[in-house]
């Protein structure tokens, strides 16, 4: 299970607070006066106003508080903590429940999965939606606040084409179909042959598909073949495969229409060295470099979290929750039911104590 945020889109989620890139965090003393969820995670200790992205930027914790107390404590008659914690504990619910409907839309289970948290602002709040959904393990990966450029890095050169035809399975015309993939494969080939590969060249087709009559579609994978006449009703046994894992039923007797063909073309990244074999590091007890008063949601109040430098934590080092582990790009929030330790690969595992 993999979950990712940043600011532009936890911002989005909390009525009567900022909902945009501009004016940016009042803390950030560059003309935003409005609360922003990094506000809000600063009043509550989750972040250091004077080493903040790695010392290279100071916050102004004074008026990231005048900005909830203005906008969101004062026409509640709270406090400013208060105010905090309520501004993140609805972004977190807001998180965990949309992540709770996409498990249902596809039929999956989230409980026994890892949470994966990558990005800039998603550390921080990974552990509240851990508690939230039940997950008892989070990851937080070496590199987590620059996770879209190592991803860009290591993902696979692909190219994806897509083209609109509107096909009845009872109709079904093979010629036309692979014309139409013969073409697509020819487009996508144009431009994955002139990135650098790293084995050959991978093919894949999809195509949406869904009941006549139907407003959703349902994307299938299709064989990477030349199709014949027979292969309508191969398609729809396909579809009907997919249409029963999502609905737990399949329609007898509605014919299958496909409206859109997508074919995607990739060849492999170079090997990424967080694949690479590692030897299990032996574990001793992370140095803490400080500590500091923290919000912790479960609690419900303000404990005393050991501050981890994560660069100063080598693999094997343990430490137990509270705990806030600062790195230049983000900054990770340990809630006080966990405990964690830095793999073979420098990520850290986050698991929930007793489980």
């Amino acid at each position: 299970f993999f979950f990712q945020a940043e600011d532009g889109i936890r911002d989005k989620l909390v009525t009567g607070v900022q909902t945009c890139a501009l004016p940016i965090p009042a803390s950030y003393g560059r003309g935003g006066d409005k609360p922003t969820v990094t506000d809000s995670d600063l009043v509550l200790g989750k972040l250091d106003a004077a080493h903040f992205a790695g010392g290279t930027m100071k916050l102004d914790e004074s008026a990231a508080r005048a900005a909830l107390e203005r906008d969101v404590a004062k026409p509640l008659a709270i406090d400013a903590a208060t105010a905090a914690a309520g501004v993140i504990e609805i972004v977190d619910e807001n998180m965990a429940n949309a992540t709770r409907v996409h498990a249902t839309d596809h039929g999956d289970e989230i409980e026994s999965r890892t949470l994966i948290a990558t990005g800039g602002a998603a550390p921080l709040h990974a552990g509240r939606i851990a508690q939230k959904l039940s997950i008892d393990t989070f990851v937080v990966p070496k590199g987590a606040g620059v996770g879209s450029a190592h991803g860009f890095l290591a993902a696979p050169v692909a190219y994806e084409a897509v083209h609109s035809h509107y096909m009845t399975l009872s109709k079904f015309d093979a010629a036309t179909l692979n014309e139409i993939f013969a073409r697509m494969r020819r487009e996508a080939e144009e431009i994955v042959r002139l990135a650098p590969g790293y084995g050959d060249i991978v093919e894949t087709r999809f195509a949406d598909m869904r009941y006549r009559g139907q407003g959703h579609d349902l994307t299938v994978e299709l064989p990477v073949r030349g199709y014949a006449k027979e292969d309508g009703k191969a398609f729809a046994a396909l579809f009907d495969g997919e249409y029963r894992k999502h609905f737990s039923r399949v329609i007898p007797g509605l014919d299958v229409e496909a409206l859109t063909f997508m074919l995607t073309l990739s060849r492999a990244a170079p090997p990424s060295p967080f694949h690479a074999e590692a030897k299990s590091p032996a574990r001793r007890a992370a140095k803490a470099a400080g500590a500091r008063r923290v919000f912790d949601a479960d609690l419900g109040k303000f404990v005393e979290a050991a501050v981890i430098e994560r660069e100063a934590a080598p693999p094997g080092a343990t430490f137990a929750g509270p705990a806030v582990v600062t790195e230049a790009q983000t900054t990770t929030f340990v809630p006080s039911g966990f405990d964690g330790e830095v793999s073979a690969h420098g990520h850290l595992v986050l698991r929930r104590r007793g489980a």
